[in-house]
């Protein structure tokens, strides 16, 4: 039994612009946090029903990734100041990254900028996609960073290094992600690809045993 990943993306679309009728902010998010809602149970239920687990932290990836695309662009129209800001991106981090997200997990996403130019843009379309995630009921693990910023993040920090092996593009400009990309790999990857392995392998090993060996 497989699902349709096609077709769930069909459904969200169709469910996310019947959301845009309501006549009020609220309205809008009411709905929004009843589709979110349903489409969990509907995860829920098909689980129960035999699709394997891959194919539900797939399916649940799709839906979130839908969902920010859809508030982002409703923050560029409200907000003439990230409209016309087209170099941002929104990134998918971790396990999101992968399209591993599990029912009731933590989003964790990097709001990506190119430079101080695109400083106060950056920061209303994080303040304000954040609001409207929050106010439809998720929990946000969140980061605002240049790729310069990135960069000495990923070189001092082994947590934000191993986030940045699965970053996604979720949102906004390819390019922008693909520079980042391109550097990690330059300035700190190929460096010391041998040690981010043995950090990796140290970090799944101190998780299995925090959780008693269970996967």
């Amino acid at each position: 039994m497989e699902i349709n990943l096609a077709r769930i993306g069909d459904h969200i679309e169709y469910k996310l612009r019947l959301a845009e009728e309501g006549e009020s902010r609220e309205q809008r998010l009411g709905a929004i946090r009843r589709f979110v809602g349903i489409e969990t149970n509907r995860l829920h239920l098909r689980h129960r029903h035999g699709i394997d687990g891959p194919q539900i932290v797939a399916a649940r990836s799709l839906i979130v990734d839908r969902l920010i695309q859809h508030l982002a662009e409703t923050v560029v129209r409200e907000n003439p100041e990230v409209g016309a800001d087209s170099s941002l991106a929104v990134v998918a981090l971790g396990g999101y990254g992968r399209r591993e997200l599990a029912p009731l997990s933590d989003i964790d996403v990097l709001f990506l900028y190119p430079d101080k130019d695109s400083l106060g843009a950056v920061k209303w379309l994080n303040e304000a996609l954040l609001y409207l995630l929050w106010d439809t009921g998720f929990t946000v693990g969140h980061s605002v960073r240049s790729v310069a910023e990135c960069i000495g993040m990923a070189r001092e920090d082994a947590v934000s290094r191993h986030s940045l092996i699965d970053a996604r593009l979720v949102w906004g400009s390819d390019e922008l992600l693909q520079t980042l990309e391109g550097r990690l790999d330059r300035e700190v990857f190929e460096k010391s690809r041998a040690q981010c392995l043995g950090e990796l392998l140290e970090d799944r090993d101190e998780r299995y045993r925090m959780h008693g060996g269970v996967v």
